[in-house]
């Protein structure tokens, strides 16, 4: 029966002609999820064909953001109709799309890598359980950067993630735009309308750079706010699990939900929760109006000062007094992350030897076997960084010179910023350093695409990233937003401000 509905219901949705369709189901907002929850309570077949609809455009657009595993629209919906207390709960019916380095119990865990092909993960990931438990589904697994090292997209072991911005620019122009890395299919297919949010890994800016390039809020929390049980490790310094969603409101509910203690996850702190939709919901708990400090970093381009001078009209008309901030060693963020991050991914990376994780291959020594495996199975930017470590830690003279000292500016580096936000709200930055990612254009710089991101993520301070304008080339700008330790409040708050100023409603809701 639920066979020959399926088979009905692609037939009515391929009868309808391409304006039609692109019409019915693109411009999808966030009252779609209201829609759902009523027909899922009435026990209407309408339900299933809307969620079958959503699937059979999932697989349409597939070859933007590159989902490997199937989607479970159907086992989604009849779950929720076999758990009626499901409906009581604060996620009922979203629809969660999953990166590749957080874990599914009994799914593959292959970190878009071939390192970890066939690998099946016995374990699920905290955040993930957190969500199911909210009444949230886990729909699909999309694709990333291997192991998250990455910042363009083009990493990924099923190919290019497109920008779905620029479908126009790789079919005229033959340039393949991508969303950026390494959360890109993530982005992608919240952008898209595929699913309600998205869980990813933020190490340097995986979540906030492809969210600035697709128009989507993205959400990086405090270092320990949220589990990093069960996620797969690239520099365990620095990776959180973040938030990806179109509006304020979902990002709220979804974080309410995932933060919180977890007595598996030692870094997580215990500090109470509170309830992020309400703040959003009320437009009278609004943030206080202080001032809040700008940062242009020596690394801008100048094709960016047009936006850039929008954002922060924008921020001036929500009622903040903007003042310029100086940070010392701003310009060393990207050398102190790139030394930090190898380290810690080369001893992270140093269980994948192929006799507990990793390719099964047959050698006759340890050393044979770990040569061979890690010169196929890794790919070029695996290899870049394990080079990195090892130079960096090959002498005594290389320890002091290079680990010890990154260690001592990003202390440096932390207790500046945490300074200048001690009397401000937030700090406004660029999201990104570049108008798009090309894969084509090999004179582009994509090392430093993360050279504003970087900032909060060695600091560990929570940052957001907000589509707030156009681009001259057409595509997503975000701002991004840094506030103090555990004050994601503000941030969500603050999104949703932009979002009203700008003229957006449905970011609001």
């Amino acid at each position: 029966m639920c066979r020959n509905r399926r088979i009905c219901a692609q037939v009515i949705i391929l009868a309808l002609p391409q304006p039609a369709l692109v019409a019915l189901f693109y411009p999808i907002r966030a009252c779609w999820l209201k829609a759902i929850n009523a027909l899922c309570l009435k026990r209407s077949d309408v339900a299933l064909t809307l969620f079958l609809a959503l699937s059979l455009r999932a697989e349409r657009l597939d070859w933007y953001f590159r989902m490997s595993a199937g989607h479970d629209f159907e086992r989604a919906l009849t779950r929720a109709r076999a758990r009626q207390r499901n409906r009581k709960r604060s996620l009922f019916g979203f629809s969660v799309s999953v990166k590749e380095l957080l874990l599914l119990k009994d799914r593959f865990a292959e970190a878009s890598s071939m390192m970890l092909s066939g690998f099946v993960s016995a374990h699920e990931s905290e955040a993930l359980t957190r969500l199911k438990r909210a009444g949230a589904s886990a729909l699909c697994r999309a694709n990333a950067d291997e192991f998250g090292i990455g910042s363009d997209g083009s990493a990924c072991a099923r190919g290019y993630i497109v920008n779905a911005w620029a479908r126009t620019a790789c079919s005229l122009v033959q340039e393949v735009v991508t969303a950026g890395g390494s959360s890109g299919g993530c982005a992608t297919a919240v952008a898209l309308r595929v699913s309600t949010v998205a869980l990813a890994t933020d190490t340097g800016g995986s979540v906030r750079q492809p969210a600035s390039y697709v128009g989507v809020i993205g959400l990086k929390p405090s270092y320990g706010r949220c589990s990093r049980w069960g996620v797969l490790a690239y520099a365990s310094g620095l990776d959180q699990v973040g938030v990806l969603a179109r509006n304020a409101s979902d990002c709220a509910r979804v974080c309410a939900a995932v933060f919180g203690k977890d007595l598996k996850d030692w870094t997580s702190v215990d500090l109470p929760v509170p309830k992020f939709e309400f703040y959003v919901s009320n437009s009278r708990f609004g943030l206080t109006r202080r001032s809040i400090s700008a940062i242009v970093l020596k690394q801008q381009t100048p094709c960016f000062k047009r936006a850039w001078t929008y954002c922060l009209s924008t921020l001036a008309r929500i009622g903040f007094e903007l003042t310029d901030a100086n940070v010392p060693f701003a310009d060393m963020v990207v050398p102190c992350y790139s030394v930090l991050t190898s380290v810690e991914c080369c001893s992270n990376f140093a269980r994948y030897n192929g006799i507990r994780f990793g390719l099964r291959l047959r050698e006759v020594s340890a050393f044979l076997l770990y040569k061979k495996l890690r010169t196929v199975a890794f790919s070029a930017e695996v290899k870049r960084k394990l080079f990195t470590c090892a130079y960096v830690l090959s002498t005594r003279l290389g320890y002091e010179q290079y680990y010890l000292k990154a260690q001592r500016i990003r202390f440096v580096i932390k207790n500046c910023l945490i300074t200048r936000l001690c009397d401000r709200n937030v700090l406004a930055s660029l999201s990104v350093p570049a108008s798009r990612l090309s894969v084509n254009n090999k004179l582009q710089p994509n090392v430093l695409t993360d050279v504003y991101t970087v900032l909060a993520s060695l600091t560990g301070l929570p940052s957001v990233s907000v589509p707030t304008c156009f681009s001259e080339v057409g595509l997503p700008f975000g701002i991004q937003l840094i506030a103090s330790a555990y004050k994601e409040l503000e941030l969500i708050v603050a999104s949703a401000m932009i979002a009203r100023v700008n003229g957006v409603p449905s970011v609001c809701r």
